[in-house]
């Protein structure tokens, strides 16, 4: 247990209680209000009626504080032997991240437009316990998936499907606001949220919206080649992960008709078809070896993609179809900017919010796969290529989209989308780089089994 506690360093725990503490004090507005005043209306905090709109809200504050108390002890329990030391531990966190919640819920008397209620504070309890729930039940599964992870081994791909299959249902699945009730339902049919083939929605925004359903693939792809790593070599793999790939976009479309903010499409099962089919030819050209022979036309291949990759950048940002500003406007919009991180993000609704977090990422993500391919063009060779110029490169291009921005009528740049932009690249580059290295690993290991049977 000792070597896999390791791999849960304690700044995990750290980054979410900063994060927690950010997000929930978003917008920074402050709010006159006396000390006794608050004091007052903190004790006597109401408990509010919610209806289906805000329940998403609701439980999203549970669900922020699951992986905070998650976190916490798997990165704390670990290292105590004692069990009356371990009971102590656990409860001093459980209590740590109870006081946290209480003094974030206090805080944001004093923040406009935040409100306090007794549902904030039941939620956050509620993900506190489930945090350690979950920790109790699953802690040293998880610890040990990591390690699987992080050491490369013949375990590997397993523990990441587990772990990448958890991801993906709960994104899916995002945020977790199920119909609860007949009249629940009654408005969930009468939304308009779902199609047999598409939403008419979708055609006021054709690039976005295609944008959207590329996510849906790429997100599938992971579960494809993963599945198909840990499926062993039995004859008529493809169709059978085609077969998985349509069963998962019907159960996950079908659970879709029942959260309140569910969009359910016939298409998104054929996307999923689409990705996990993706994801199984990408696993065949990886293990046939047949990658490498591509490399000396690396460049050409890069650069080939490169003019079209740009023209979409720029069209899905609307630089093709908004009407530019003059120099004084757009310093007038830049004065106005906010430059706080995930500021506009506050003012969307929680699947609005990860959904732009996703296409962002999905938008710069190409530049990851470039820089990887660049540097490998020559086996052996060191070059400057690597995650954190991927990362920088990406912010860099996120950057100067923001920046002409400010040149469009109906735009207005988000500096958090450099950050989102970086991040996106460099996690493809580290994806990429890790799982060549763990198929690369397992093929040697195979050899070296089957030379021995031999």
């Amino acid at each position: 247990e000792n070597e896999m506690l390791k791999h849960i360093p304690g700044y995990l725990p750290l980054g979410f209680f900063v994060f927690i503490v950010y997000g929930s004090l978003l917008p920074f507005e402050y709010r006159q209000v006396s000390m006794e005043n608050a004091w007052s209306h903190f004790v006597n905090i109401p408990y509010l009626e919610l209806d289906i709109v805000s329940r998403a809200d609701w439980i999203a504050n549970i669900l922020i504080y699951i992986p905070l108390s998650f976190f916490s002890l798997a990165w704390l329990v670990p290292k105590i032997k004692s069990v009356f030391f371990k009971i102590a531990a656990i409860c001093t966190i459980l209590l740590g991240c109870s006081a946290t919640a209480m003094a974030i819920e206090f805080c944001q008397i004093f923040i406009s437009p935040r409100t306090v209620s007794l549902n904030d504070i039941i939620a956050e309890m509620i993900g506190i316990s489930l945090g350690l729930v979950f920790w109790l039940a699953f802690g040293r599964q998880f610890l040990g998936y990591c390690a699987d992870i992080l050491d490369g081994g013949t375990r590997a791909m397993g523990s990441a499907l587990v772990l990448y299959g958890l991801f993906y249902l709960a994104l899916c699945l995002f945020p977790f606001d199920f119909i609860v009730s007949v009249s629940d339902l009654t408005w969930k049919l009468s939304s308009g949220q779902y199609a047999l083939i598409v939403l008419p929605s979708a055609f006021d925004r054709p690039l976005y919206s295609l944008m959207s359903l590329g996510i849906e693939v790429l997100l599938a792809v992971p579960l494809g080649i993963l599945i198909l790593i840990n499926g062993g070599h039995s004859s008529g793999r493809l169709f059978k992960l085609l077969l998985v790939g349509g069963f998962i976009g019907i159960l996950i479309e079908g659970v879709q008709l029942f959260l309140a903010s569910g969009v359910s499409q016939g298409i998104s099962v054929f996307t999923r078809v689409m990705g996990v089919g993706l994801g199984g030819i990408v696993f065949f050209v990886l293990q046939s070896g047949k990658l490498s022979r591509l490399r000396p036309y690396s460049w050409y291949l890069v650069l080939a993609g490169a003019l079209p990759y740009v023209w979409v950048l720029l069209s899905v940002n609307d630089f093709f179809s908004q009407a530019w500003i003059g120099y004084e406007e757009a310093v007038l919009k830049l004065e106005r900017n906010m430059f706080l991180p995930f500021y506009y993000h506050y003012f969307s609704t929680e699947t609005q919010a990860v959904l732009s977090l996703l296409y962002n990422m999905a938008l710069y993500a190409p530049i990851g796969a470039a820089c990887w391919i660049l540097g490998h063009i020559k086996a052996g060779e060191k070059s400057i290529c690597t995650a954190s110029f991927a990362a920088v490169l990406a912010g860099g291009a996120a950057c100067i989209v923001e920046v002409g921005k400010l040149g469009l009528t109906n735009k207005h740049p988000d500096f958090t989308n450099v950050m989102i932009a970086a991040a996106g690249a460099g996690l493809v580059f580290v994806s990429i780089e890790w799982g060549l290295r763990v198929l690369k690993r397992n093929a040697q290991t195979s050899m070296m089994s089957h030379d021995v049977q031999g």
